[in-house]
């Protein structure tokens, strides 16, 4: 039994690394929208208002700085064109939680709000470029 371990000692040393880590990486993804809510709550207690975006967003600049400048919250991207569920997951409880305390904190959905004039100078400023063209 001891020469069978001492041959296949490297065979160990890279399987059973590899078989830990999808066994840890199984339940990690599957709970991608608990985990959102429990960082939300921790973050809402500290009074640290954000939001996590992902896919692609056309006012992209503009709309985190006006969520940041106008309100203090923060814009944080988790992903772009290629989304995991878990990652969708994750953002929509997080930001579940953060935006229902954001609209009580605020009065109003501070989000459409932003959301809109975003997209005002975003359509605005394509406009320009293209009579400059």
């Amino acid at each position: 039994m001891k020469n069978f371990l001492a041959r296949r000692k490297s065979f160990f040393t890279v399987v059973v690394p590899v078989v830990a880590l999808l066994v840890l990486v199984q339940p990690w993804s599957l709970t991608a929208g608990p985990r959102g809510k429990l960082h939300a709550r921790f973050d809402l207690w500290r009074g640290h208002y954000a939001i996590h975006t992902y896919g692609l967003i056309l006012e992209s600049r503009e709309y985190p700085r006006i969520l940041k400048d106008r309100y203090g919250i923060e814009t944080h991207v988790d992903a772009l064109c290629i989304v995991s569920e878990s990652q969708i997951s994750y953002a929509d409880s997080y930001n579940k939680l953060s935006i229902a305390a954001a609209d009580h904190k605020f009065g109003h959905d501070v989000f459409e709000e932003c959301r809109r004039e975003a997209r005002y100078e975003w359509e605005s400023r394509r406009a320009q470029s293209l009579e400059s063209e």
